[in-house]
């Protein structure tokens, strides 16, 4: 159970009992909203609640975002790099 109270981005119901992870083993990823016709997918343990509508502007943002940091000289490709980073602080 997450310690954070979901909610429907589309419509604002609580997913609290929807929105339990899935068994490793199943096939079908995504769980409903009770209260609307959205359905939202797990993946790599993180529930991906964004709106469709909204995902054109997200790709826009990590475009310009992943340009700006290339060019400033940060990121890597290897996990080392992001492994090493401090812990933030609470």
């Amino acid at each position: 159970m997450s310690c954070w109270p979901l909610r429907c981005p589309a419509c604002g119901a609580d997913l609290a009992d929807t929105a339990t992870p899935p068994e490793a083993d199943e096939t079908d990823r995504t769980r409903p909203c009770p209260a609307c016709p959205a359905d939202y997918r797990y993946e790599a343990g993180v529930w991906g609640l964004l709106r469709p509508q909204d995902q054109a502007a997200v790709e826009r943002f990590l475009a310009d975002y992943t340009h700006i940091r290339r060019a400033e000289g940060r990121g890597s490709t290897e996990a080392a790099y992001y492994r090493a980073l401090p812990e933030p602080t609470p």
